[in-house]
């Protein structure tokens, strides 16, 4: 399989993710419009030059424009309570009382390339990782079905 088949299973993959994430609407607003700009072939194909060519290191415009737009996204976790035994609640509207976050989740902010880039890098040895794991490890594992057809040699 050519590399840019692999860049374009890439993007599949991350639209498939942030379609069913429900905690990655950021992310899914960023795909519609990378997807969406008339340069969209272009992207993918520059994506796969530069892993082709192995200028996927710091000095080149592609990884510095990725590493560049990294930051984070704090998104609330919990809520403290206002009174005993009340369950915090988030109005849409006007609240009668201002919510208090006690806790923060951060996700990652980057540019797309950068997850398509990321999703490469599990479809070429993720699998690999995973089969090092203990057996009763459960949490976020690979299935062959995420690998899509993409059993590379260095699998093997």
């Amino acid at each position: 399989m050519s590399t840019i088949d692999r860049v374009k299973t890439a993007f599949r993959k991350l639209k498939a993710h942030v379609y069913f994430d429900k905690t990655t609407l950021p992310l899914r607003d960023k795909v519609v419009e990378f997807e969406s700009k008339e340069n969209f072939l272009e992207k993918l194909t520059e994506i796969a030059m530069a892993y082709d060519n192995a200028i996927l290191n710091n000095n080149s415009s592609i990884v510095s424009e990725i590493l560049s737009s990294i930051s984070t996204l704090p998104f609330p976790k919990s809520m403290t309570k206002t009174k005993q035994n009340e369950n915090t609640v988030i109005s849409v509207g006007i609240p009668k009382e201002t919510p208090k976050v006690s806790d923060l989740q951060y996700f990652i902010d980057m540019d797309v390339r950068g997850h398509i880039l990321g999703i490469l890098w599990i479809m070429a040895f993720g699998k690999r990782l995973d089969d090092m794991c203990i057996e009763n490890s459960r949490g976020n594992r690979l299935r062959q079905a995420h690998l899509y057809g993409m059993r590379m040699k260095v699998l093997k």
